[in-house]
This record gives C-alpha cells, sequence and structure tokens, in this order.
C-alpha cells in the first residue's frame, strides 16, 4: 500500500455510501485531505481515469444492476443516479452498455465485463503491478477460430460490448461441438491504415467444410498457427488488460530476451472465467521466435 492508498479508498468507500446524492469535487477532496487541484491529480494517477469517469461509471454500474433485479421504474432509476430526465438516462446508458435501459431489463443479463468495480486495495495494487504472475511456454498446435470482428482502434468499451453480442450469439448455433474455450484474438487489419481488428472467438472443432455449413455470415475466420507460444496468467479485471500488455511489449519481453513472432496475440478465456471477479484469471499468449527458447 502507497502513502496515498488510504485516502483514495477512503474517497472510494464515501463514494459508494453517498452515489444517490450530489457529490462535489469539494467533499470529496475534503474527505482525502487534499487541495481540489492536487486530489484530481493525485486519483487519476493512481487509477488512470478522472474521478468523474469512475463516479459516472460506479452510477451506471449500480443502474445496471436495478435494471436486472427491480422493477424500479426507469424515471426513479434516472433520478437516483444523477440524471435530470429519462431521455439523459437512456442516452447515456446506451453509449456505455450498447443497447436502452428497457432492453437490457429485459434481456435480464449482468453485462459484468462492463460493470464498474468499487475501488480497493487489490484493485490499486493492480493498478500500479498489472502482470503480477509469471510465465510459461507451450508449444502449440494449429487450429482455427471464428468469431465476430471489430475493425480500427478500439478501446475497452467496445471490445467488452462486442463480447456480448458475441456470447449471445454462440448461446444461439445449432451446434454444441465446442471446447468452451472462447479467445480474444489481436492482429492487424487488412489494410495498414485501418490499425488492429479484434475478434471475440471460439475454436473451431472438426473439419474446416463440418463448420462452413453452420457459420454465420457475419463471422469471421482465422487459423492459429502451430508454434512456440509465450503465456503469461492476468488478472481477470478488464479495464486493466491495455496497461498489462503493455507492460509485456514493453518491460517482459526484453527481460526475457523473447522476440514476438506473427502479425497476432490473444486473450484465452476458460469456461467458467467470470470479468471483474477476485480470482479468476485467463492467458495472454504470444507467437514467439523459437531460436533462443526451449518451448516444451
Amino acid at each position: 500500500m502507497t502513502f496515498y492508498d488510504p485516502s483514495i479508498l477512503k474517497v472510494a468507500a464515501y463514494v459508494e455510501d453517498h452515489l444517490e446524492e450530489e457529490l462535489t469535487l469539494q467533499e470529496l477532496a475534503r474527505q482525502a485531505d487534499f487541495s481540489k487541484f492536487h486530489f484530481t491529480r493525485i486519483f487519476k494517477a493512481l487509477t488512470r481515469e478522472t474521478l468523474s469517469e469512475y463516479i459516472r461509471k460506479r452510477r451506471l454500474t449500480r443502474a445496471a444492476a436495478d435494471l436486472v433485479e427491480t422493477d424500479l421504474p426507469l424515471i426513479e432509476l434516472a433520478l437516483t443516479y444523477g440524471y435530470q430526465s429519462q431521455e439523459a438516462f437512456s442516452r447515456a446508458f446506451k453509449q456505455y452498455f450498447g443497447l436502452s435501459p428497457q432492453r437490457y431489463r429485459n434481456q435480464g443479463i449482468h453485462y459484468e465485463n462492463l460493470y464498474k468495480s468499487s475501488l480497493n486495495d487489490v484493485i490499486l495494487q493492480l493498478k500500479r503491478e498489472p502482470v503480477r504472475g509469471g510465465h510459461r511456454y507451450e508449444q502449440s498446435a494449429g487450429f482455427w477460430t471464428a468469431g465476430r470482428v471489430l475493425e480500427g482502434p478500439v478501446g475497452n468499451e467496445q471490445v467488452s460490448r462486442l463480447w456480448n453480442t458475441f456470447d449471445q450469439a454462440l448461446a444461439e448455433l445449432p451446434v454444441s461441438e465446442f471446447s468452451g474455450v472462447t479467445y480474444g484474438i489481436e492482429c492487424m487489419g487488412d489494410h495498414e491504415q485501418a490499425g488492429t481488428r479484434y475478434m471475440a472467438a471460439v475454436q473451431l472443432e472438426g473439419a474446416e467444410a463440418d463448420w462452413k455449413r453452420w457459420l454465420p455470415e457475419d463471422w469471421s475466420s482465422m487459423y492459429m498457427k502451430p508454434g512456440c507460444y509465450i503465456v503469461f496468467e492476468l488478472d481477470g479485471l478488464i479495464e486493466n488488460i491495455p496497461a498489462a500488455i503493455e507492460e509485456i511489449y514493453r518491460v517482459r519481453l526484453p527481460q526475457l530476451g523473447v522476440k514476438p513472432a506473427e502479425d497476432y496475440h490473444f486473450e484465452r478465456y476458460r469456461n467458467d472465467f467470470t470479468a471483474n471477479t477476485a480470482l479468476h484469471t485467463f492467458d495472454f499468449c504470444i507467437p514467439i521466435k523459437g531460436e533462443t527458447i526451449s518451448c516444451t
């Protein structure tokens, strides 16, 4: 725990107790015992987001849970969580979750990968140390994957919304021959100007001719080449994934003397993975050049 952590955690607890009330920067800075100027900078330095963004996402998370778990009218939820009208609440909700509050309620499914967790000491530690585990090497056979794709520069919230629509589409497919393991594959787009593309995917089983018969028209397929992979086990805090990937490429790979190969890397999720849940982890896998690595 750092010098600033107790102040940040005190403010986080205060925010949780007063999410349904007006929260002012002056009062939150007073709780932290800092000036408004310094508190906003300290908060962002430790959490990688502004205080206003944190509060907005916590309120939307609470509202989303209430939509699924209660019958409170939309206008009541809007006013409870700081919106002046039902329309303003609906716009903000759809922008964040990708669908209207009413449709979210009708589905009755928690989009946990978009839920903003309340700050605690574990999350603050992950912000400082996004890659806490070690690494291992795997020799992988080639395999096919298929799923839904996002093109161009994408952020965490867009990727999470992609996963939510993909999971629903996967559940509706007329086949069940899946391993239960899913993949988040990032690679170069079809054109360099387009940047990267991200695919929420499942590993395909059986012959190519078999799965091409049922593959949805809006899905793409991609072959994962056989070879040596370096694998890092990462904590399941979704908002922390970009920072973890950055540390792997900026610090871990150079320290290990490992060179990436191919034009992709991927996240690998076990079938029991639940986003933003303590103790749930996933694998981050990078194909590597094997000249100096014994990949067994």
